[in-house]
């Protein structure tokens, strides 16, 4: 049962609406589930439009962030929990641990980090906890053709490339999440 989910995704304001529209979109539904997020603690970007959508709807929010970003406006100040950590290795190791489910929606090279750092724990087989991507307007796309490509030339086995389960909507995000085990 999935009682918390991670979130991982840009925080960058300066991105198009219709990524902030189905995140927002996202943390509604999650919230609607009663599903409580962790995510990085950012007010801002997708990571902000996620926060404020779950909110809305009552969710439990628990944010996720070194002492070193915490003395910036970018910080969602309606987290019920707020943890703080000494690094960002922290941060990740904490995340992990309380999620039982992972979303990641685009981001930039941090959202991507952290994206990854969780596959291959995944495939190590550190966890096997469900991984989804949200792969709004095509965004992950080049992504999953690299993957392609690794498993082509022999640098990842096939059946990795089937470590994370790809929605292109928030709804059908939570319809995957929410048929997983």
């Amino acid at each position: 049962m999935i009682e918390n989910i991670c979130i991982f995704g840009a925080a960058r304001e300066e991105i198009s609406d219709e990524y902030k529209v189905q995140a927002f979109e996202l943390g509604a539904l999650i919230a609607e589930k009663n599903i409580k997020i962790v995510f990085g603690a950012g007010a801002t970007g997708i990571m902000g439009a996620v926060a404020r959508g779950a909110k809305e709807k009552g969710a439990y929010l628990i944010g996720v962030l070194p002492h070193h970003l915490n003395n910036s406006d970018l910080i969602y100040d309606n987290c019920d929990e707020l943890i703080l950590t000494e690094t960002l290795r922290e941060r990740k190791r904490i995340m992990e641990e309380k999620a039982d489910a992972f979303i990641a929606l685009p981001g930039g090279v941090g959202t991507l980090e952290e994206l990854m750092e969780i596959i291959t724990l995944k495939q190590l087989q550190r966890h096997n906890k469900p991984i989804l991507v949200l792969n709004t307007n095509g965004y992950y796309e080049s992504l999953f053709k690299q993957m392609e490509v690794m498993i082509e030339e022999n640098f990842l086995k096939s059946e990795h490339g089937n470590l994370f389960t790809v929605a292109d909507t928030a709804k059908e995000a939570m319809e995957h999440i929410l048929q997983i085990p």
